[in-house]
């Protein structure tokens, strides 16, 4: 019973933290997370997350969301990039959590991720990118290097903008990708990556899954060809586990160019 009462309470509290925000911003569709932020009430908007997530409590209460983004253009999704820095007064490309915080949805989000990646979409825009999220993928993709160095392979990084991270001895090519976790719809937490491309210029991908202190909860090592996906978006529990420290496959792969 008091499990009960305690999410009958947090419902009550929802509905009425929404109301009231609606009221002072004036507002007749549902606020989004930076607008409930915005007011110094990051309690309800952790409510709302926990609780089923935005989508889920503007469709409950039959309001509708800022924006209704079904499909887009690649301009339309630069108009809509750059209506998330004016909001948020950014100089800079908008972070994903930055994104959903504005439109309370992953459309634009994935739809970035598909056609190119942030950083392709900062470039197009003149915009810089936020510098912890370069540095994250910086520091793993060092970290990855280090790790590969102890099991013994030789390594060379290559130059940004190469179509591919790093060259394993001599000959295979990897790509490194990082993310840490986030709660999907509010409730799952996941990881997703942005491999960007279904078929990838690269041998092997190496996804660098990190937990909520940023230690590395999954080291995946998946050949290009086992993940025709332009993104990849893994749980607790993945059917890409089975590709967890399988160093294995690089000296495959070592082994099959050295034969041709």
């Amino acid at each position: 019973m008091a499990f009960i009462e305690k999410i009958n309470n947090e419902e009550f509290k929802i509905k009425e933290g929404i109301k009231k925000v609606m009221e002072s911003l004036m507002l007749d569709r549902m606020p989004t997370s930076y607008e409930i932020r915005s007011l110094k009430i990051p309690k309800l908007d952790s409510l709302i997350s926990k609780n089923g997530g935005y989508p889920h409590w503007a469709n409950k209460l039959g309001l509708q969301s800022k924006k209704n983004i079904v499909k887009l253009s690649r301009d339309e999704a630069k108009s809509l990039i750059i209506e998330v820095v004016n909001e948020l007064k950014l100089n800079r490309m908008p972070s994903g959590n930055e994104i959903r915080s504005v439109f309370n949805d992953y459309v634009l989000h994935n739809y970035i991720s598909r056609h190119g990646g942030f950083r392709q979409f900062a470039e197009e825009l003149n915009l810089s990118i936020k510098e912890s999220e370069t540095q994250l993928g910086q520091d793993y993709e060092q970290i990855a290097i280090s790790i590969l160095k102890d099991k013994g392979f030789k390594i060379e990084k290559m130059s940004t903008g190469h179509p591919f991270d790093l060259l394993i001895n001599n000959v295979v090519k990897v790509d490194v990708k990082v993310a840490r976790p986030h709660m999907l719809r509010g409730k799952d937490r996941v990881h997703t990556f942005g491999i960007n491309k279904k078929y990838g210029s690269c041998d092997i991908y190496i996804t660098v899954a990190l937990d909520e202190q940023d230690n590395i909860e999954k080291f995946l090592i998946i050949p290009s060809h086992h993940l025709r996906v332009v993104t990849l978006c893994i749980g607790k529990s993945s059917k890409y586990d089975v590709y967890n420290k399988k160093f294995e496959y690089i000296d495959k792969y070592s082994d099959f160019y050295k034969v041709i």
